[in-house]
């Protein structure tokens, strides 16, 4: 949800990052112009095969006009080997 005036506004990164803290990627960029509505997302994230990884949200909004991100059921699952 947003209320901003401005564009782009109210961003939400998805980053990865290291046991140290280091950003590793980030996987997705959202904005104020991607509110209105539920996703559902994947992310191949083989190139990290065999490391610990963490997953992090960072988001920056205006005091005054916010954008909201609502965050449900997110997970990292271990891929099938074939």
């Amino acid at each position: 949800m947003t209320n901003e005036l401005r564009h782009p506004s109210g961003p939400l990164l998805v980053r990865l990052a290291d046991p140290e803290c280091e950003q590793l990627a980030v996987l997705r960029r959202y904005a104020d112009a991607d509110a209105g509505g539920w996703r559902h997302e994947t992310s191949d994230l083989s190139q990290f095969a065999g490391r610990t990884v963490y997953a992090s949200f960072l988001a920056a909004t205006d005091p005054t006009l916010r954008t909201t991100f609502y965050l449900d059921r997110v997970f990292l699952e271990a891929g099938k080997r074939l």
